[in-house]
C-alpha cells in the first residue's frame, strides 16, 4: 500500500484544512462550557440550565458530545492531575459500552460537534476533526490496515482529517492518510479512501464526487 498521488483539487483541500490547523485545539474550556460550547458553536444560543436538562435527559447526541468535553475539562485539571486523568478515562471507557461510541483521538474535535443516533461510532486514534461537524450513527474514521501492516508508521499520518462543517451520514467509513475539505457532505455507507476538495457531495463505494456544493 503506498500514498495516493493527490489531484490538484485534492491538493487544494490540503491546503485549506492545513490553514486553518488551530481548529484541531480547542481553548481550555470551563466547566460550564462542557454543556455549552457545541451548541452556542453552531446555533449562537446560549442553552439555559432548564434546557441544559432537558437535553441531558432527552437528546442522547448531545449526552455523548457533553460526556467527551468533560472528558476533555478533566485531562487540563490542574490539580488532582492523576485523579482527573483517571476520571477523564472512565468517561471515554463508559461511552464504549453505552452507547457504543469510541473517541479514541488523541486531538481534541473543534467546537460545535453534532451527534445524531450515538451508537456504533468509531473515531481513530489520530482522527482530526474541524468545527461544526455532524456525524450520524455507524460512522467509522480510521486507519486502512492494521499498524503493523501499514507502509505509514507515523501514527498521527495514518488517519483521516475531517474540515470544518462537514456532515457525515449513517454507516460511512472515512479511512487512511486522506483530507475531508470544508463544507463536505459524505452519504450513507459510503466508503471514503481518497480525498476530497471543499463542498463536496460524496457518495459510493470506493466514493466519488457526485457534485460540488455551489
Amino acid at each position: 500500500m503506498t500514498h495516493e498521488k493527490l489531484t490538484s483539487s485534492q491538493m487544494d483541500c490540503t491546503e485549506t484544512i492545513s490553514n486553518t490547523a488551530h481548529i484541531w485545539k480547542v481553548a481550555m474550556m470551563s466547566f460550564s462550557e462542557c454543556f455549552t460550547l457545541d451548541v452556542f458553536k453552531r446555533t449562537g444560543k446560549l442553552l439555559s440550565f432548564r434546557e441544559i436538562l432537558e437535553e441531558l435527559i432527552f437528546n442522547p447526541g448531545y449526552r455523548v458530545v457533553v460526556y467527551y468535553r468533560l472528558s476533555c475539562y478533566l485531562k487540563n485539571v490542574k490539580y488532582f492531575k492523576r485523579l482527573c486523568r483517571m476520571m477523564s478515562d472512565l468517561i471515554i471507557v463508559r461511552l464504549q459500552r453505552v452507547p457504543g461510541v469510541e473517541f479514541r483521538t488523541c486531538f481534541e474535535i473543534g467546537a460545535g460537534l453534532n451527534v445524531y443516533h450515538p451508537h456504533d461510532i468509531v473515531i481513530g486514534a489520530a482522527v482530526r476533526i474541524g468545527e461544526n461537524v455532524t456525524i450520524c450513527n455507524g460512522v467509522t474514521l480510521g486507519a486502512r490496515t492494521l499498524r503493523d501492516q501499514d507502509v505509514i508508521k507515523n501514527k498521527y499520518e495514518r488517519y483521516p482529517i475531517i474540515g470544518n462543517n462537514v456532515t457525515i451520514f449513517s454507516g460511512a467509513k472515512v479511512l487512511g492518510p486522506i483530507k475531508i475539505g470544508d463544507n463536505s457532505i459524505i452519504g450513507a455507507n459510503s466508503v471514503v479512501n481518497s480525498s476530497f476538495p471543499a463542498n463536496s457531495v460524496i457518495a459510493g463505494n470506493p466514493a466519488r464526487l457526485i457534485r460540488t456544493i455551489k
